[in-house]
């Protein structure tokens, strides 16, 4: 990989509540742990892209890995990496908006 290619990286949900809750506790953060049997090199640039079944939400927010977790190093129970999001203040407004419209949805049926 040269220093100008990205690691896309799909995270997928099982429906969009999951998905609200982790990216409320994480944005704050600033950092989400994605599981991963082979983690990336810390320093390595990637792309997050979000699924959730029936949709891929059309956006992506950029980040860095910052490190990684073996659990037989760590004794954390999967082994994945922090990524921190570099990239978040633009994608987060649309972010934002695709949780308020999915909560009014399910309100309304």
């Amino acid at each position: 990989m040269t220093d100008t290619e990205v690691e896309i990286l799909i995270v997928s949900y099982k429906n969009v509540e999951a998905f609200g809750v982790d990216f409320a506790l994480n944005v704050s953060r600033k950092v989400f742990f994605i599981a991963a049997e082979k983690p990336l090199s810390p320093g390595t640039p990637v792309k997050i892209g979000f699924e959730i079944p029936g949709l891929r939400l059309p956006f992506a927010i950029d980040g860095v890995v910052r490190w990684t977790s073996h659990p037989a190093a760590s004794g954390k129970p999967s082994p994945g990496m922090g990524v921190e999001l570099t990239g978040l203040g633009q994608a987060r407004q649309a972010i934002e908006s695709y949780l308020d419209e999915a909560g009014r949805s399910r309100n309304q049926r």
